[in-house]
Formats: C-alpha cells, structure tokens, sequence
C-alpha cells in the first residue's frame, strides 16, 4: 500500500566535532543564507512593484489625475441649477 515511499530517500548533513572546527563552518553556511535572503527580498519586492503597476494599468487606476484647474471647470459645466 506504502510502497512508493520506500523510493524516497533523505540525506542530511550534519557537520559534528569539536565546536572550534565546526563553528567557522557554521559561520559561513550563514552568512550565505542571509546573503541569499537579501536577494530573495529584492526579488520580492520588485515582483510586487510590477504586480501593483500591473494592476494600476489594468484598472486605470495608474491614469495621471487632471489638473485643479480642469477639475474645477469640469465641476462648473456639471453644476445643475434648481429654481
């Protein structure tokens, strides 16, 4: 019933000795981890910067807004008068 997961197998390593040998290499293998991390973070945040201009141009919402003046002349021509 299980048998397909005896094809799986898992290695690890796991470095072990005296903490003297072992912490430097630990140090580094660190080090690199954080590194990669800053360019994951990069990485995100210009996804998420071509995601919102994405958004932006797909609902207009990018569309630059008309001067004050041109607003202000546009409100005047949809005033309605009542008497």
């Amino acid at each position: 019933m299980y048998r397909h997961f005896n094809a799986l197998q898992a290695y690890k390593y796991v470095p072990f000795g005296p903490v003297g040998d072992v912490l430097p290499y630990l140090i580094r293998r660190a080090q690199e981890n954080s590194d990669i991390m800053t360019g994951v973070s990069r990485e995100k945040g210009m996804i998420a910067a071509e995601i919102w201009r994405r958004v932006k141009e797909a609902t207009g919402l990018g569309k630059a807004l008309p001067s004050t003046e041109k607003a202000a002349s546009a409100a005047q021509n949809r005033t309605v008068h009542v008497n």
